[in-house]
């Protein structure tokens, strides 16, 4: 059901993280910071995100660090895989949409509704640390363009 490399990748990572944890980072994001610098602040989260500075708002795939079976990671993983197997064979629905960021954008509010219906927001806040464009840009950057992201292959954004 994956009409793209990049939907398994996606996948791979959503069901890495929530069995192993860790930080995932794509390729073209450089380390620009130390990270150490930033463990006191993530080591009380589940889940760390960064947040578009894009309208309307949406969390960002290309690099995310997650405890071992974090909840938002769990439901975006369920999402996604549950998505894509209700859809017909051959359904042309979009990388972004079906497993990238906008998959991890639903499990967020899907996790903050159920948290402001019990009265829970403060715990979902501290589960996942979302960043902000500017925070997340001050440890981590755009590398210059990789070569296989100059094909519809390796490029989703370039594929039909």
């Amino acid at each position: 059901r994956c009409r793209h490399p990049a939907m398994k990748a996606d996948l791979i990572r959503l069901a890495y993280l929530y069995k192993r944890g860790g930080l995932y980072a794509d390729a073209d994001e450089g380390c620009i910071s130390p990270l150490e610098s930033r463990y006191g602040e993530w080591c009380g989260a589940d889940t760390v995100l960064p947040a578009s500075s894009a309208a309307p708002p949406y969390l960002r795939s290309g690099m995310m660090a997650a405890r071992p079976g974090a909840p938002l990671i769990k439901r975006a993983l369920e999402e996604a895989v549950g998505h894509l197997l209700a859809l017909p064979e051959g359904y042309g629905f979009g990388v972004w949409e079906a497993t990238g960021p906008a998959v991890l954008t639903r499990a967020y509010v899907g996790l903050a509704i159920r948290a402001s219906i019990k009265g829970e927001e403060a715990v979902l806040k501290e589960q996942n640390l979302l960043l902000t464009h500017g925070d997340w840009r001050r440890f981590c950057a755009d590398a210059p363009s990789l070569s296989y992201k100059q094909s519809p292959l390796g490029n989703w954004r370039l594929s039909p």
